[in-house]
């Protein structure tokens, strides 16, 4: 699903046959918000979310949301010393780096 904004901006960066991450962010002076970048996989013909950092709640700082496939949300990791801009760079550094850790922990929980 894409934003409703006439600002959005969505673009995917293949990592592996099974890995993907999505980027999705409106830019409001020049700060992408609002944001979410999604580490993605495909079981059985499914898409999934292994992972997301988002700004959902922009009164709060960036956060990691942490899935597991059968149990759904797990956890959040907050990012407070991180604004907007530097949240959607890092976490798609940060999916590069340990998808497949993060893929491996999905599908255990």
């Amino acid at each position: 699903m894409q934003l409703k904004t006439p600002y959005s901006k969505f673009f995917s960066v293949p990592l592996t046959d099974a890995l993907a991450i999505e980027v999705e962010y409106a830019i409001t002076a020049g700060i992408p918000v609002p944001f979410v970048v999604r580490l993605m996989t495909q079981i059985a013909g499914k898409k999934h979310c292994i992972s997301r950092f988002d700004s959902a709640h922009l009164q709060d700082s960036p956060h990691r949301d942490i899935l597991g496939l059968h149990s759904g949300l797990r956890g959040k990791v907050f990012y407070p010393e991180l604004d907007y801009r530097c949240a959607v760079q890092y976490a798609i550094l940060d999916f590069k780096a340990h998808g497949q850790n993060y893929f491996q922990d999905f599908l255990l929980h």
